[in-house]
């Protein structure tokens, strides 16, 4: 097993990556260890500050971009005042996403709550997160649901920021982790896209390491798009691909939480390939896109 670092330790990585920050004048090499930040920057907030450390990817981000810019000799040369800084600065990125947050909460029903756990149970035996269908198929055989009920049973549990419960409703409480009665699905079940599974086959730390070595080949360019279009990917494909921060776009990143638009494959692929039409970028891109999340996989197994 994996042990985590002490809290000290954590402050001394992340101090020495912002002072390398800070020492170089390439572009590239700033990339690189703005990237890096994330890392031990996640780890502190995870297994330290804050539980909300998974859903603040955004705040974080932010945050981080905001930091790196300050120019204040006593932040940057003193890591008491640096550290002091960056939390007070990620205790802000937490309230802030609170107040963004606020006027998305609703109550779910104690028996959707239930539901849920249950849910969360068979994806800790199966080892990944399932997908919709498979929620569906679930819910149909457990429950015997129609898929019409199961659909409006998902969509009270996917509700975005949900943080107030309804216990109102009658029924006796139970802790529906020790329930016996719940039926493993998932077995049985195929799915389309093998890539789709990666964030909940494996670790992200082991993620990071294999996008970090497929990126070690090629062009200088090449490199730069696919770490670009995996980017698009990773927004496009999960909700929450915070841990994968340190390995992903940051000019994307930084243009995605301020807009709140997901990019374009064939636009992003077209920033460095600006001679390429739209249709042959987006044909491109695809392909570009499909070769490297097969060769991640094959690192990966």
């Amino acid at each position: 097993m994996k042990q985590h670092k002490t809290e000290e330790q954590l402050k001394d990585d992340i101090f020495n990556i912002y002072s390398q920050y800070l020492k170089t004048d390439s572009s590239d090499r700033r990339q690189t260890y703005f990237g890096q930040l994330f890392d031990p920057i996640l780890q502190w907030c995870d297994t330290y500050l804050f539980n909300e450390t998974k859903k603040m990817g955004e705040e974080i981000f932010k945050t981080v971009s905001r930091i790196v810019k300050i120019n204040k000799k006593s932040i940057q040369e003193d890591k008491t005042q640096f550290i002091k800084y960056l939390r007070k600065a990620l205790d802000n990125a937490r309230n802030e996403y609170y107040r963004s947050n606020k006027q998305e909460e609703m109550k779910i029903p104690r028996k959707y709550y239930k539901i849920e756990k249950i849910i969360e149970k068979q994806e800790i035996n199966a080892g990944r997160k399932f997908t919709s269908e498979e929620k569906i198929q679930f819910l149909s055989g457990f429950y015997n649901m129609t898929r019409e009920k199961a659909l409006v049973c998902l969509k009270y549990i996917n509700a975005k920021n949900i943080r107030k419960l309804d216990i109102s409703d009658d029924g006796e409480e139970y802790n529906v982790l020790d329930s016996s009665d719940a039926k493993p699905v998932y077995n049985d079940i195929s799915l389309d896209e093998p890539e789709s599974t990666m964030l909940t086959k494996y670790e992200l730390i082991e993620i990071q390491e294999a996008v970090k070595s497929a990126l070690k080949k090629g062009y200088k360019t090449t490199i730069k798009i696919k770490r670009a279009l995996f980017t698009v990917y990773c927004i496009k494909k999960y909700k929450n691909f915070e841990g994968l921060l340190p390995v992903l776009d940051n000019e994307i990143l930084e243009t995605y939480y301020k807009n709140m638009e997901k990019p374009n494959r064939y636009e992003v692929y077209m920033k460095y390939r600006p001679n390429a039409k739209k249709a042959s970028a987006e044909v491109r891109a695809h392909e570009t896109i499909k070769v490297f999340l097969k060769e991640l996989n094959s690192i990966l197994k």
